[in-house]
Parts: C-alpha cells; sequence; structure tokens
C-alpha cells in the first residue's frame, strides 16, 4: 500500500496527464482540426475508390461471363461448323 503522499503525487499526475495531455499534444504540433479532417476526407476518398473498384471488377466479370456463353454458343451452333468446314477446305485449295 502507497503511502499518502505516493498516492497523492500518483493521483496529481494522472489528472494532470489527463487534463493537460490533450494540450500539450496539440501545442507540440501534434495533428489540428484540419489534419484530422484532411485525414478523414481522405479515408472517405479511399473508401469510395475502392467500392468503385468493386463495381468495376463485378462488371467486368459479368461482361466476360455473357461472352463466354455467347462464345460456347456460336461454337455449338451448327451454321458455324459450316463455316469453319468451309475456311477448312479454301487452306486445301
Amino acid at each position: 500500500m502507497f503511502d499518502p503522499i505516493a498516492s497523492m503525487i500518483v493521483i496529481g499526475t494522472l489528472a494532470m496527464t489527463s487534463v493537460y495531455g490533450s494540450y500539450v499534444y496539440w501545442t507540440t504540433h501534434g495533428p489540428t482540426l484540419d489534419d484530422w479532417r484532411e485525414r478523414k476526407l481522405a479515408a472517405d476518398r479511399q473508401r469510395l475508390r475502392q467500392v468503385i473498384r468493386e463495381e468495376n471488377r463485378a462488371a467486368d466479370a459479368a461482361l466476360i461471363r455473357q461472352l463466354v456463353e455467347r462464345a460456347a454458343t456460336l461454337k455449338t451452333t451448327p451454321v458455324a461448323a459450316k463455316e469453319a468446314e468451309n475456311e477448312s477446305e479454301k487452306k486445301y485449295t
């Protein structure tokens, strides 16, 4: 157990740190309100870029799926098979 003088010193130190800590931090060139605002705006811009990037990836994936499906349907049509045969015959003649 602390003696009364040591406990008063500890309590005083904690009180002074809690009251004056933020003031000292601010006066020693810590981030100002403008800096905090800029940080918040930069974080918002970064989140917006991330959302846009994810939406673009989803749109690209959907487009690729559509193109693959379209290519698969074109390959299976009889017209495409006949055209492929005609092209192969033209190569040999």
